[in-house]
């Protein structure tokens, strides 16, 4: 499954493939998790958003986790957490 928006194209290749449509296209791979066979990665808002998506998965490496992930600059705006 491929997905696209504005500025990403991310879809399942051995790992959670991407392609940044902002800079010089070129196929980049987030190693380490692979979306799932059926639900795949999701980009909205800003973010890429990956369900758990093992449920009848039997794949030799599966991870079995939601995953979201944020752009650096989303971050860097969050204060930092105090303890109580």
């Amino acid at each position: 499954m491929l997905l696209v928006s504005t500025y990403l194209m991310v879809f399942r290749s051995a790992t959670l493939g991407y392609v940044d449509l902002s800079r010089r296209p070129q196929t980049e791979n987030y190693g380490g998790i692979r979306p799932g066979c059926w639900i795949n990665v999701l980009p909205a808002g800003g973010l890429v958003l990956m369900p758990d998506a093992t449920d009848r998965c039997t794949c030799s490496y599966l991870v079995k986790a939601s995953i979201g992930l944020a752009p650096c600059a989303a971050l860097s705006r969050t204060p930092p957490a105090t303890g109580n």
